[in-house]
């Protein structure tokens, strides 16, 4: 299709009256789609407070944790091996790269296990409707948990409208499709998380929490109750001369946090009923924006970005005393993915 093919095209389509349009990836058999994704999580800690007893322990900048970045990225090659009603029936998914990190001031940078790196699986959905899952190059661990929660059709094909859309209709993304969005689904499968080292709280860092080798904030908004909301924006953009269609969305979430167990000198401190009410929740809002391309028929890029923030008091008794914890965090979630039709090896 030419340029000025393309515009027409495009111009057809984006008409304020009349048809809407549909946008839908194509899965022919031996179409090959590359996916590059990335996902950095940037932390600080603002308010970080440790007593005994109502009073503040001494030196808290020796054990009071500082910012962190949590980092992930992963290129994979999907290549649909046979089609069904336009729905990808069975491919076979190669995990090019697959890397993670989590760095902070105090703790240093550690290696996420990525037990997928580098390995090849079979997808195919099975007369029931079910995901078959066969590794068909390299090894994995013997948990069944790394071949759960694969699907054959693009993350980003969460956020596409069920219906045709005219320009400024919206449509509402439930729980499961933010997830699948943005990778939260496969997060356990493709990322673990190192054991954190022994603090002077115990394990789990100087903050007093004891955390599993996977885990944290992203783990916890993998079972988020999501308010998220898309639209076909109200124009076009153009990338390398081929016509996109835009679509804008905002994903908000908000709850509670699950209570930490805070060791002190290596010992487990049992929770106190408290005097005053604890506090513990987060908060996250994010605004992203993809492009359709109309020519290739697949997203081409996914740009989510936006503002994260928890907040904890917790309180605990023990032989020494009654120990309470405040720590409040800020912070953004950045999300980047790029789609593209793979050369032929």
């Amino acid at each position: 299709m030419t340029r000025l093919a393309a515009t027409l095209v495009l111009s057809a389509l984006f008409v304020p009256v009349g048809e809407g349009i549909r946008p839908a990836t194509e899965y022919s058999a031996g179409r090959r789609l590359r996916i590059e994704s990335s996902l950095e999580l940037e932390m600080e800690t603002t308010v970080f407070e440790i007593s005994r007893n109502g009073e503040p322990l001494r030196g808290p900048d020796e054990f009071g944790p500082g910012g962190s970045v949590e980092e992930r990225k992963a290129v994979v090659v999907d290549e649909v091996l046979e089609s069904r009603d336009g729905a990808p029936a069975k491919l076979r998914r190669d995990f090019v790269t697959v890397e993670g990190s989590r760095s902070s001031e105090r703790g240093g940078e550690r290696e996420f296990e990525c037990p997928l790196d580098g390995v090849t699986l079979e997808l195919a959905v099975d007369e029931a409707g079910d995901v078959e899952v066969e590794v068909v190059e390299g090894a994995v661990p013997g948990d069944e948990e790394v071949l759960e929660g694969h699907l054959l059709r693009l993350a980003a094909d969460a956020l596409l409208p069920d219906r045709e859309v005219e320009v400024g209709d919206s449509w509402e993304l439930g729980d499961e499709a933010v997830r699948r969005l943005l990778g939260l689904d496969v997060d356990r499968a493709l990322y673990r998380r190192p054991e954190r080292p022994e603090g002077r709280f115990g394990r789990g860092g100087g903050d007093g929490r004891r955390g599993p080798g996977r885990g944290g904030l992203l783990e916890i908004l993998r079972d988020a109750e999501w308010n998220a909301t898309a639209e076909l924006a109200d124009d076009a953009e153009d990338r390398d001369g081929e016509p996109c269609a835009r679509i804008e969305f905002v994903l908000t979430a908000e709850g509670e946090l699950p209570e930490p167990e805070l060791r002190v000198g290596g010992r487990r401190m049992p929770a106190a009923a408290p005097s005053e009410p604890l506090e513990s929740g987060y908060s996250v809002e994010l605004q992203g924006t993809m492009l359709f391309s109309m020519a290739e028929r697949h997203p081409i890029s996914l740009e989510v970005e936006g503002d994260v923030s928890t907040r904890r008091h917790v309180s605990h008794e023990s032989d020494h005393g009654t120990f309470e914890m405040r720590r409040e965090e800020a912070g953004t979630l950045v999300l980047s993915v790029e789609v593209s039709l793979a050369e032929d090896d």
